[in-house]
């Protein structure tokens, strides 16, 4: 069987296949509803505007408790089973979908969903951090970045075809989690004294990581603020878009199109990454940041159909770059000997808030500024974008925006 280089101790394809296989699920919770949005309605018209909005937006609520939980829960002895249990718990609420007949069942199967992805998510790179170190380690953080957003891609497809049939359809992109589900077992074949180490670095199988605490190195909080910041900015394009086309009495279809360019240039970078830090090296995050920025610009300044196209690939690609960069910092925190997914499960926590807030604080600042018009949010996070392209060019020696040489 071919084994593949870890930077530790080399695994069999099928093992790395089995923990890559956990990014299908990341990015899918909330995914089945969007295309259905304007459908809740008519299919359930006794629903209240807050259910619908809820029902688009628990899902990721949830995540946020559950991420925490689970980065507690991998500093036991129990990292496999936690995952075959997330698993069950989300492929048993996607099951449940296809019976449900009102707004309050989906409200519930939805937390129920939520909490299976927190779970599941912050071990989904995780796990790699633990089989995986060094060059190999950056490697695979792009891969599981670049796979994730591809099945995004391939889902948001799948659902705006099911969406036109029978309402429950869209929800059967959630069944995806079978196939991490059936290679679950191969887990078990991780060596044990990578799962659980201790910073005595005896490499004992029935040790569990020191419980250090990620939030107190500041290393931490510096991923946390860009990876928040760099969600933030880009999750406009998905959001606000359609309002732009809406405006402009463009085709319906062009909204899809722009997200799905979005994505598709969000999935690129990661089966790149090594290659494209190599390339860069020092400045590869200012020039992720000046995609964001040129991208949210052009669409603030010109928004016209080929800008939202154009500006949506380089918000995807400037994002694509720092996401998977940013997890691979994240395992680096700690002391070599304690658990990196606590880290991550703070860090992917960020990111799911981000998304969360996103509408608030545009609105928010619409409120404030007294800002009007289609290409406001654009506009508004145009400027930020300036902020970062500064920051990263101010601060690019600091942990979470530096490409230092063991990058290349």
């Amino acid at each position: 069987m071919n084994r593949i280089s870890t930077g530790r101790q080399p695994l069999p394809l099928m093992v790395v296949a089995s923990i890559l296989s956990l990014s299908l699920v990341v990015n899918l919770p909330g995914l089945a509803v969007t295309p259905m949005l304007a459908q809740l309605k008519v299919i359930f018209p006794d629903s209240t505007q807050f259910e619908e909005q809820l029902l688009s937006l628990i899902p990721n609520l949830v995540i946020v408790p559950f991420l925490i939980i689970s980065g507690r829960l991998s500093a036991t002895r129990h990292k496999i089973g936690v995952v075959v249990a997330a698993l069950l718990l989300f492929t048993a609420s996607s099951v449940a979908y296809f019976f449900i007949q009102s707004m309050c069942g989906l409200i519930i199967v939805s937390v129920f969903l939520g909490a299976g992805a927190g779970l599941l998510i912050p071990f989904s790179t995780g796990l790699l951090s633990d089989a995986f170190s060094g060059q190999a380690l950056t490697q695979q953080m792009g891969l599981q970045s670049g796979i994730s957003n591809l099945t995004l891609v391939v889902a948001t497809f799948v659902v705006g075809l099911l969406a036109s049939g029978d309402w429950h359809l869209p929800f059967a992109v959630y069944l995806v989690a079978l196939v991490p589900l059936a290679m679950a077992p191969l887990l078990k074949r991780i060596p044990k004294n990578e799962l659980y180490t201790t910073p005595d670095n005896s490499g004992r199988g029935d040790t569990v990581a020191a419980r250090v605490s990620p939030l107190r190195y500041g290393k931490t909080w510096g991923v946390i603020a860009v990876y928040f910041a760099i969600t933030y900015l880009t999750m406009i394009v998905t959001l606000y878009c359609p309002y732009i086309i809406e405006k402009h009495d463009w085709s319906d279809t062009l909204s899809g199109t722009v997200s799905s360019v979005y994505f598709l240039f969000v999935f690129i970078p990661g089966f790149i990454l090594p290659w494209i830090l190599r390339r860069m090296r020092g400045v590869s995050m200012i020039v992720a940041s000046a995609m964001i920025f040129a991208g949210l610009g052009g669409i603030a300044l010109l928004p016209v159909r080929w800008m939202l196209i154009a500006g949506a690939g380089l918000c995807g690609l400037g994002y694509g770059i720092f996401q998977p960069f940013l997890y691979d910092k994240a395992t680096k925190i700690l002391p070599p000997g304690n658990d990196s997914t606590r880290t991550l499960a703070m860090v992917l926590v960020a990111n799911y808030l981000a998304i969360v807030l996103t509408p608030g604080i545009v609105d928010g600042c619409r409120m404030l500024l007294n800002g009007g018009g289609g290409t406001f949010a654009f506009g508004l996070n145009a400027v930020l974008s300036g902020v970062l392209v500064a920051v990263s060019v101010i601060w690019r020696h600091k942990y979470a925006l530096c490409v230092d040489s063991s990058y290349y």
